[in-house]
């Protein structure tokens, strides 16, 4: 993971900083004057990072104590599975972290009962500008911003090319690389059956989870239906997917 994409964890712990003194200080108090502050401050962070990726975020908290060296930061490692339940519970009885590093999902539901802090107040039209702004927008409630976001991603198929000479450009030329390519217990194609990786296949097919507009649920009209038969078939009919990969179970949970 490249470095600067740890800098809004940065930013979220300057501005964490800075909302605390404002509210500790009164309302006379500027957010200039709190930047010029260098009285000793510890912030409490939870974070569901791995292994690995706590050690570069150990490395990198090491740059951001050189340059405020008055900012000490306490890290707490947070199983992802249990992260959004255990911060509920101790945000409810006045003990949340100072900084929790969330899922995009869970800021509607934290926002809409008080347990998360809007950042309107420091979030300037420039550090908006650092953001693209569909990934902004995940932070927004209500018409305020309540996060930062810390990474985004995409999906994409890899294609090994010493069996593939060039990757298929349709699902049906997928198809028939993929019975190429498939024999016994060797499948050409992989593909985990949860509904994150169901998306661009819904979009393939024309359709959408919700309407952007109108709110509209439309995962049940026929291009989503097309796109989740395509890769059953793919399984079923096909047999370019290995047997591990079960569409039917894993989307009925």
């Amino acid at each position: 993971m490249k470095i600067s994409s740890w800098r809004p964890l940065i930013l979220a712990l300057i501005l964490l900083l800075l909302a605390g003194c404002l509210r500790s200080g009164g309302a006379s108090t500027s957010s200039e004057t709190v930047r010029r502050s260098t009285d000793p401050v510890t912030v409490s962070f939870w974070h569901t990072f791995n292994e690995e990726e706590t050690l570069t975020l150990k490395s990198v908290l090491e740059d951001f104590r050189k340059e405020y060296p008055y900012i000490s930061v306490q890290l707490q490692q947070v199983p992802f599975s249990d992260a959004l339940n255990k911060y509920k519970t101790v945000a409810q009885a006045g003990n949340a972290p100072d900084v929790f590093r969330a899922e995009i999902a869970w800021t509607t539901d934290l926002a809409s009962v008080g347990n998360l802090m809007s950042l309107d107040a420091f979030m300037t039209d420039e550090l908006k500008r650092d953001f693209l702004p569909s990934s902004l927008a995940y932070t927004e409630y209500d018409g305020r911003i309540w996060g930062v976001p810390q990474v985004t991603d995409c999906l994409a198929m890899f294609y090994n090319k010493k069996m593939v000479a060039e990757a298929p450009k349709t699902l049906d030329e997928l198809v028939s690389v993929g019975k190429r390519l498939s024999s016994g217990d060797k499948y050409a194609f992989f593909y985990r059956g949860d509904p994150y990786w169901f998306t661009p296949f819904i979009w393939a097919f024309g359709g959408e989870m919700i309407e952007a507009d109108t709110l509209d649920v439309k995962i049940n009209q026929q291009p989503a239906v097309d796109a989740l038969q395509f890769l059953i078939d793919l399984r079923h009919k096909h047999k370019i997917v290995p047997p591990s990969v079960d569409f039917a179970n894993d989307y009925e949970n």
